[in-house]
């Protein structure tokens, strides 16, 4: 039998087994403490896809859009910054991390905006968003005044960036081996962009999908 085959009837098992447990304690406990059949039939359907529900979440990857709102809903100090390997690790999910670019790899940037620092030195470098091996997202972070400070690459039209991009620039800044207290970095970070003319779009990001609340919801039940 191949591999694959095998992997197929094990997910098949680790799911359907666990209703069976279900169905058969009903049963056991129905016939013991004399629950009448209709109220058997009422409860084991709903416990068993309670059961599914979760047994599905549990047993799949996340999707590229919960992997990003677990990135853009997280705060910057949730987050373990290795500068050496230029790492951000979700400390809730060491599954997630952003890697900052090679630091050879960065190149020349010059717009309008870096000329308000006073030091208009500015470079361009990619940050990226993973969930363990998988790439999910890729953003642009320019290092401006001499790189004292991270700024998400601003539309050229208007100088904005999104609320996401935003919580990006904050985890950085908070993270970045610079003077001071951590809890100064995002002041810090503000004022660049307000130095800079740049503004935060408003919140624009879209709710979860109705499914992953209800199937959160069913996993926080069973865990209780």
């Amino acid at each position: 039998m191949q591999k694959s085959t095998k992997r197929k009837i094990r997910r098949f098992l680790l799911r359907v087994i666990p209703i069976g447990i279900v169905i058969a304690i009903a049963l056991v406990a129905g016939a013991r403490y004399g629950i009448n059949l209709g109220t058997l039939l009422t409860v084991i359907p709903a416990s068993a896809l309670l059961v599914a529900l979760w047994s599905l979440a549990s047993g799949r990857s996340p999707r590229k859009d919960e992997i990003l709102e677990t990135v853009y809903s997280s705060s910057p100090d949730e987050w373990e910054y290795k500068d050496s390997e230029g790492i951000y690790t979700y400390k809730k999910n060491t599954d997630v991390r952003l890697e900052d670019e090679d630091y050879q790899s960065r190149m020349d940037f010059d717009e309008p905006w870096v000329h308000n620092y006073s030091n208009s030195t500015a470079y361009r470098r990619s940050l990226y968003i993973y969930h363990r091996s998988s790439l999910i997202d890729k953003k642009t972070i320019i290092q401006a005044d001499e790189t004292r400070v991270f700024i998400p690459l601003p539309t050229v039209s208007d100088l904005t960036i999104t609320q996401d991009e935003n919580k990006l620039g904050q985890i950085v800044n908070y993270n970045k081996r610079i003077d001071g207290p951590r809890g100064n970095h995002i002041q810090r970070y503000e004022r660049y962009l307000d130095e800079g003319g740049i503004t935060v779009q408003p919140q624009t990001r879209e709710n979860r999908n109705i499914l992953n609340r209800v199937v959160s919801g069913v996993k926080s039940v069973i865990s209780v």
